[in-house]
């Protein structure tokens, strides 16, 4: 993805700073993310396990996941009633576009709630070094369509996704750029 600021002064924040930042939004606002996660992948038989994936996503943040489905389930000309379900995992922060989640260990995290719009290619790292998507691709895990559950066409689904704010490396948003420390 092109940055189209690049007059954009890089800033460093910590991971506090970050939080403070994404809890201090008041209306929906878009974001660009860079973030590094552990690839889904298969378990059994797989000798590529622990493999990172690095990419730059597109996203909308602090916005109404029951809006975006409604304004969608609008445009395909169907009835704007979607309700969506109690969310299964961690608690989402009220007026942010944070999760609170404490894990099985008692380990306590906190997670982006994002609206996905578009990714650049990921990168992927297996043990320090880049690897091509080709060879680890068997082991991958396909993503679900939740398309169904929203009644929305695959191609008009709101994908959300969840990013786990220690793996956020960079935000650009509201015309500020952020490299996180």
């Amino acid at each position: 993805m092109k940055n189209t600021q690049n007059t954009q002064k890089k800033e460093f924040i910590s991971l506090e700073g970050l939080k403070a930042l994404l809890s201090g939004l008041l209306t929906a606002t878009p974001a660009t993310i860079v973030v590094i996660t552990e690839a889904k992948m298969n378990k059994k038989g797989n000798p590529y396990l622990g493999t990172l994936k690095v990419q730059e996503s597109n996203v909308w943040i602090n916005f109404s996941y029951a809006n975006a489905v409604n304004k969608q389930l609008k445009k395909q000309g169907d009835d704007a009633d979607f309700v969506p379900h109690a969310r299964k995992w961690g608690q989402k922060i009220a007026n942010t576009p944070l999760v609170h989640h404490i894990n099985k260990e008692g380990v306590e995290k906190f997670y982006l709630e994002a609206r996905f719009l578009n990714a650049s290619k990921p990168t992927y790292i297996f043990q320090g070094s880049p690897i091509a998507k080709e060879t680890i691709e068997p082991y991958l895990v396909k993503s679900n369509s939740n398309a169904a559950h929203q009644g929305l066409a695959e191609e008009n689904e709101v994908i959300i996704r969840d990013f786990e704010l220690s793996g956020i490396r960079s935000i650009k948003v509201l015309g500020n750029h952020y490299e996180i420390i």
